[in-house]
């Protein structure tokens, strides 16, 4: 259950609710979540207060961008076991007070019992309160305040939706999934585009990166593309299309063993190492050597992911 105006809830049956932003619900957000999730044995509804914005992003800088778009973000919590989302724009309660925060939105209107927060959750007007005045404020309340430390990789650095954002405009997809717990992917509707791919005999599928999302790296990649409820090797290449505005961002994905009509379809694609960079070649002779040594390396690469997420079941690499 989705739920964006806030000001006129009637909850039956109070909540333990995830705190934060929880851009890609990386494996750092997967935790504090799945700690409100373990409360539903305590009749507790799993909840997670987050909230939408614009492109000045949670940090208020301009220019920011998503590693997901707001419906894909949802969707993912709800696959962890999130029965209620509260997601109101950040203006409806941007002003208030640590205070009234606490007291007026969580516990009056959300009727948390149980919050849950990473150690760096901030809240209130001009972010003024910490996960200190958290546990001052709700205890009182008889609110029980969970603070989740960070998931930390093998080599010490702390998974973080930057960090995340950085890998993939380095071209390290691998690194990216990683801390997402899963591939970095998008599910975008397929377009026409000028079907060179099929003059040279590897069709391709065309679709349009939504506007907001980090952008990967430019180039070509190996990815694992989710066709009919199962995972199929692909070779994707992302990079700018001219229009009559300016530029877009493409990409361009070869599947590889499917024939089909895909146009108007809804695919998920998932970058999983990256190939090399767009290049120009002088035939396309050369062009078709290249798309064949593309298509070999991706099939290598991406045969054992798809093997081993059978079912349509995103995993991690």
């Amino acid at each position: 259950m989705i739920l964006t105006h806030l000001d006129k809830l009637s909850l039956r049956s109070p909540s333990a609710i995830a705190l934060g932003f929880f851009d890609g619900v990386h494996l750092g957000h997967q935790a504090v979540i799945g700690r409100a999730v373990a409360h539903r044995e305590e009749g507790l509804a799993p909840s997670v207060f987050t909230f939408t914005m614009g492109a000045e992003g949670p940090a208020g800088k301009r220019g920011h961008t998503y590693l997901m778009t707001p419906e894909e973000r949802y969707a993912s919590m709800e696959r962890l076991g999130v029965e209620r989302i509260f997601c109101p724009d950040f203006s409806q309660f941007r002003g208030m007070s640590p205070r009234e925060y606490v007291e007026e939105l969580l516990v009056g209107r959300l009727r948390a019992k149980v919050v849950c927060c990473g150690e760096d959750h901030h809240f209130g007007r001009d972010a003024a309160g910490d996960v200190t005045l958290l546990r001052e404020l709700c205890g009182p309340l008889g609110v029980r305040v969970e603070v989740v430390p960070p998931v930390l990789l093998e080599d010490g650095s702390r998974v973080s939706s930057s960090a995340i954002r950085a890998a993939l405009r380095e071209g390290r997809p691998a690194a990216a999934a990683r801390m997402l717990g899963r591939p970095f992917g998008f599910d975008q509707r397929v377009v026409h585009g000028k079907a060179l791919g099929r003059k040279l005999q590897f069709p391709t599928i065309n679709q349009q990166l939504p506007a907001g999302i980090t952008l990967p790296a430019q180039g070509v990649y190996a990815t694992a593309v989710r066709v009919e409820g199962r995972f199929l090797p692909g070779v994707t290449n992302i990079g700018p299309q001219p229009t009559v505005d300016g530029n877009r961002v493409l990409a361009e994905t070869y599947i590889i063993g499917y024939q089909g009509d895909l146009y108007g379809e809804m695919i998920w694609v998932g970058l999983l190492e990256y190939l090399r960079p767009v290049q120009r070649f002088p035939s396309l002779e050369a062009l078709q050597t290249q798309l064949e040594q593309d298509t070999a390396r991706a099939r290598e690469l991406a045969a054992p992911y798809c093997a081993k997420a059978g079912g349509g079941r995103l995993l991690p690499l």
